[in-house]
């Protein structure tokens, strides 16, 4: 049973990639926590989607909330002050999605993004002058269920859980990125926007 579901999702996907792509354009919110406190991460993605089933392509995310820590600066004259920092977190991702039922307007998939990124903090010391630490590198891995409703022909809106495991950089930040997340996406079809506008266009 399991082989034969492995095998359909196999030739599934390999079907899906014989088709010419279309343009995939998205952009997505994910909430989940850093260090049990809030976090709000924006993603944009782009990249070819393939006859609806296979999608795959790259994405820039980014936190959007802000994130604060204490830090202790030292002066030049080698007094020290705990100053509040703000957390700056970003990476790059490689992204593949499955959509492994579909309807006209229902769809539910299966995305995985790897992460490859930074974070350090930025602060004001007493004197107005701007420091950060330095950055660390981040790498995670970002696997998903999502269910998403075509609104219009041009766009759609969606939601999802999913889990944020950090692979590498554990040791190199004080912070949790290990969370839960949920997912709030919106949907751009470019490809069904051109063809309306040509059809309009043809009736001039």
């Amino acid at each position: 049973m399991v082989s034969q579901a492995q095998t359909e999702f196999t030739d599934s996907i390999k079907l899906a990639l014989k088709h010419t792509p279309k343009l995939d354009f998205r952009i997505d919110s994910r909430n989940s926590f850093i260090t049990n406190q809030f976090a709000r991460i924006l993603g944009i993605k782009l990249g070819l989607n393939f006859n609806r089933t296979v999608r795959m392509g790259l994405g820039y995310n980014r936190l959007m909330n802000d994130r604060f820590t204490t830090v202790v600066h030292r002066y030049g004259d080698g007094s020290l002050e705990r100053i509040e920092a703000k957390l700056k977190f970003a990476y790059l991702s490689p992204y593949f999605e499955y959509v492994f039922y579909r309807d006209p307007k229902w769809e539910i998939s299966i995305p995985v993004l790897l992460g490859f990124g930074r974070a350090l903090y930025r602060y004001d010391d007493r004197n107005g002058t701007t420091h950060q630490t330095p950055w660390r590198f981040l790498f995670m891995y970002e696997p998903y269920m999502i269910s998403q409703y075509r609104i219009t022909p041009w766009f759609g809106a969606g939601l999802g859980v999913g889990y944020r495991l950090l692979l590498v950089g554990n040791s190199a930040t004080d912070e949790n990125f290990n969370s839960p997340m949920y997912v709030l996406k919106f949907n751009v079809f470019p490809t069904e926007i051109y063809a309306t506008y040509r059809r309009l266009a043809d009736r001039e």
